[in-house]
């Protein structure tokens, strides 16, 4: 969504007058109509005249609307010219009084007539004057409409919600209507069309919830809100996934009252805007996954107001750049989440003072230097720590007995943390995500690693180099489990039912998968045991894995026959099982009607039988 937010007050002659020059070339000030084939409808001609005896036409601009019959050559009118109908209606020509005292604006009643022209698609009443009247609610029942211009027509009261109901409407434009008001937008919510919308210089001071409303408009691509006195008091805003575009609109800026905002998952750019420097009761700012990017120095500065009141800044998954800024006098900071973005220099101690600090993400950044002990020196209440695709080394001693204890993610992935699992790493008991790949660790886990660790949902220990056996694990939650690329050996053990994805490729698992079979996990979606030593044929229990999605065993010493079970797995998209030592026939997959991808014959020694044109084909 692209903003286009204006910023200060002129005398009203002269914005009128720029704005016209502004529009020239997009809207004319002249008649849209045309020659047609074919003349228009008796009764659309009666409605039209209907609707003229309700104006005030000084300057007689709409001479054209008696002499000619043929009402789809009146000044300002357009027609279908296949059927005759009156699609349109543009009297925006009367923006020409501001340079030309000649012609004098229509004013008067709307009449509802208008409710006569059933294919009305657009309609242009901008820069006229209807003295004070409240917008009519008929509008609201041109159900065709997919263009509405009100500029600068002299409307006041309450913009009516009836105009919720033009669900075609593409582009509204109420600008300029200083008398006209909103208490509630919650009928722009219902325009789900819309993509051009400005509502500029209506007063919109008591208007409640408006950001919610904004925020359910996908198709929106230019906001206008400036001078709109949108309410100061806003404590709460939420606009995530709202396809918003281009700069962080300033409208923000005048909520002085403001304690949370959330412009996550959009497509913003630029930095911070700087009149975010009086959001002085700011608690939480959530731009995470935009495409911002400023010196992360500046953007720090530009919140210094918030200095005592900030509790979470999350500028993560965009492009902010520059060295790692002051935060020391934000003592209130519970979470900083700066990972994926381009920031780098070394990471200063002074980060371990923030006493407060409850999550901490640098991950995927270009962040150098050292990581030390004095870095978490006062984080006590430290309960998630992401710190993984850095340029980083981490010493810390094994026996460093850490201030905190996590309670969430411990990410300390692709830095060298062994040979031997660090001894401090066993203090974090209450750990739910593990994640230490590629950390050098070798040899087997620590004894009673599984008790240590039994609430982890998440595991990550691949690319290592450890060694052992796994035990029966369905006692604990695991969901996502990782061991790849290690010297795990023996069976394979069962699982609990919350497992969902289990990578277990080269390994030196063997023996049948007969211990696996206990597992009952109607969610898991992948499993991934390719490259091992597993033997024996495949036990037919594939059914109750109904949910999953890709199947990867190839690269063992599995025979036997394929179970027919595996033909009852509906969701599955990927099989893969070449390179063993299967027979037979290839069970029947007609159930499996999302499988796009089967690898079961080439370089193996299987011989069931599976053409060489069916391999790798959707079934």
């Amino acid at each position: 969504m692209f903003f286009s937010i204006m910023s200060g007050r002129s005398m009203h002659f002269v914005l009128v007058g720029l704005v016209c020059l502004a529009v020239a070339s997009a809207i004319s000030c002249s008649s849209v109509g045309s020659s047609y084939n074919i003349m228009c409808l008796e009764s659309e001609r009666q409605a039209l005249l209907q609707f003229k005896q309700g104006l005030v036409d000084e300057s007689n601009a709409l001479a054209s609307w008696k002499s000619e019959k043929d009402c789809c050559k009146w000044r300002g009118i357009a027609c279908n010219n296949q059927t005759g109908h009156v699609t349109g209606l543009n009297f925006s020509f009367s923006c020409d009084s501001y340079f030309n005292y000649s012609e004098v604006p229509l004013r008067g009643a709307m009449s509802p007539s208008l409710l006569e022209l059933p294919f009305l698609n657009y309609l242009d009443l901008s820069y006229n004057d209807f003295e004070g009247i409240v917008i009519p609610k008929l509008i609201g029942s041109l159900s065709q409409l997919k263009e509405l211009k009100l500029a600068h027509a002299n409307f006041s009261g309450l913009v009516p919600p009836q105009l919720g109901n033009l669900s075609n409407l593409h582009t509204l434009d109420l600008f300029g209507n200083h008398d006209a008001s909103s208490e509630n937008l919650e009928w722009l919510s219902h325009l789900s069309s819309l993509r051009y919308l400005n509502m500029a210089w209506l007063n919109l001071s008591e208007a409640v919830n408006w950001p919610q409303s904004l925020s359910k408009l996908t198709l929106l691509t230019k906001l206008q809100l400036s001078q709109s006195n949108v309410s100061s008091n806003f404590v709460h805003i939420d606009l995530s996934h709202s396809q918003l575009e281009g700069p962080i609109p300033d409208v923000f800026t005048s909520m002085l009252s403001l304690v949370t905002l959330d412009l996550s998952w959009n497509k913003l750019e630029g930095g911070i805007p700087k009149g975010f420097q009086n959001l002085c009761s700011l608690e939480s700012l959530t731009l995470w996954s935009n495409q911002l990017s400023e010196n992360i120095e500046d953007s720090v500065k530009t919140l210094s107001c918030a200095e005592n009141t900030l509790m979470t800044l999350d500028l993560s998954y965009n492009q902010f750049w520059g060295s790692w800024p002051d935060l020391a006098r934000f003592s209130k900071l519970r979470e900083l989440h700066l990972g994926k973005n381009q920031l780098n220099g070394s990471v200063p101690a002074s980060v371990g003072q923030l006493s407060s600090l409850e999550h901490l993400s640098l991950s995927g950044n270009s962040f150098t230097g050292v990581i030390i002990e004095s870095h978490f020196l006062k984080l006590s209440h430290l309960h998630y720590l992401g710190l993984s695709g850095n340029y980083f080394s981490i010493n810390l001693s094994s026996d460093w007995n850490p201030p905190f204890q996590l309670t969430g993610l411990l990410d300390m992935s692709s830095y060298k943390l062994g040979p031997a699992f660090p001894k401090w790493i066993l203090t974090q008991t209450n750990l739910t995500g593990l994640y230490l790949s590629n950390a050098g660790l070798s040899g087997s886990l620590p004894n009673k690693f599984w008790d240590i660790f039994s609430g982890l949902f998440q595991l990550d220990l691949s690319m290592n180099q450890i060694r052992g056996k796994l035990p029966n694990l369905s006692t604990m939650s695991l969901s996502n489990v990782y061991l790849s690329s290690n010297l795990l050996s023996g069976a394979m053990p069962s699982f609990s039912p919350e497992l969902r994805k289990l990578y277990l490729s080269n390994n030196k698992f063997s023996e049948p998968l007969s211990c696996f079979c206990a597992t009952q996990a109607p969610y898991l979606g992948l499993i991934d045991i390719s490259e091992n030593q597993l033997s024996g044929e495949l036990p037919n229990y594939w059914k109750q894995f109904q949910g999953l999605e890709a199947l990867k065993l190839e690269k063992n010493k599995l025979s036997g026959k394929i179970p027919s079970s595996l033909g009852n797995l509906k969701r599955l998209t990927l099989l893969s099982l070449n390179a063993n030592n299967f027979s037979g026939e290839l069970p029947s997959l007609e159930n499996c009607t999302n499988t796009t991808s089967i690898m079961a014959s080439d370089d193996s020694d299987d011989s069931f039988g599976l053409s060489s044109d069916e391999v790798g084909r959707c079934c």
